[in-house]
């Protein structure tokens, strides 16, 4: 089931940012139901194009829109308040134009807050302390850059007196 608001009058805001101004479509419906598990969860898309003189919906300028953030909704028969799933996905209603005030749609997948805790990735320990053993923290450093990707010739000499245990 999918609820539209084309015809309804709503309240949105995301991350602290109003956005009922800018709002295009919000569609909010239910997950087909996971055998097992007993969960129902709510997500959807709110879908926004910035318009001259409102807030700025670029996402590269905008905090309020990363993973986790709250969106509230008044005056929605199914929602009040979720979260927002995943970056926003940016598109430009006219390609030949760039990504200006006007011309650009953001499309945030957003859901309860079951399904922001079942998206959200599971916290894993990068640094390599075990309890009780001393690690150096310029060590630290470097397993927590590598478990980002960085590679460790592009890291440099980190060097701390401070040993984390």
């Amino acid at each position: 089931m999918v609820a539209n608001v084309a015809a309804q009058s709503i309240t949105v805001s995301v991350g602290g940012v109003v956005l009922t101004r800018c709002l295009v479509s919000l569609e909010v419906g239910w997950d087909s139901y996971e055998q097992g598990s007993g969960l129902l969860l709510k997500k959807g898309t709110l879908t926004a194009c910035n318009v001259l003189g409102g807030p700025t919906l670029n996402p590269m300028n905008q905090d309020g829109f990363l993973p986790g953030k709250i969106v509230t909704i008044g005056g929605h028969p199914m929602v009040n308040i979720m979260r927002v799933l995943a970056p926003p996905e940016v598109s430009s209603i006219n390609s030949g134009i760039p990504q200006l005030e006007g011309n650009l749609v953001v499309s945030i997948p957003i859901g309860c807050e079951l399904a922001y805790r079942k998206t959200k990735e599971p916290d894993r320990d990068a640094t390599g302390v075990t309890l009780g053993t001393p690690k150096n923290l310029g060590l630290v450093i470097v397993d927590l850059l590598t478990a980002a990707g960085i590679p460790e010739s592009n890291i440099g000499a980190i060097s701390s007196d401070y040993s984390i245990d």
